[in-house]
């Protein structure tokens, strides 16, 4: 996350992409800089986290919140941030991009074909309780119909 300073001074967040730990804390020297001097960011707008994981510890936060980002920061931000397509000019060493969620049909499809499945069956179940108390009679009275019989 980098703050992407504006000709009014305000700073806009720009999320770079990530690089690959051993999970543990980065300093700021070890992460490829980004461009210097003017630079022109293309991506993608994106609302703020909310909730407890958007604390901001040790320079690092589960969630994004430009609120506990530009405090932690000292610097007045622009609410929301941008997650980095492409900049120009790109830095010397780039930072690996997010990749973007599977937007297929994949388990969707699945879970709607369940449905139908579960209403088929349904429909099918509803038509052999119908069928079986139309052969035996209604269930309260078969019990009747064989005590009977046996005495």
């Amino acid at each position: 996350m980098v703050p992407l300073v504006t000709a009014d001074g305000t700073a806009l967040l720009v999320d770079r992409g990530w690089m690959a730990t051993d999970n543990r804390a980065v300093e700021p020297e070890e992460l490829p800089a980004p461009p210097a001097g003017e630079v022109t960011v293309t991506g993608w707008v994106r609302a703020d986290g909310t909730g407890d994981s958007t604390e901001v510890v040790d320079r690092g936060t589960r969630a994004i919140s430009s609120v506990a980002i530009g405090e932690a920061l000292g610097r007045e931000v622009f609410g929301g941030f941008v997650d980095l397509r492409s900049e120009d000019p790109p830095p010397a060493e780039p930072l690996e991009a997010a990749e973007p969620p599977d937007l297929g049909e994949g388990p969707h499809f699945f879970y709607g074909l369940q449905w139908w499945f579960f209403g088929v069956l349904a429909l099918g179940g509803f038509g052999y309780l119908a069928w079986d108390e139309r052969r035996n009679g209604p269930r309260g009275e078969r019990r009747r119909r064989t005590a009977a019989t046996d005495a």
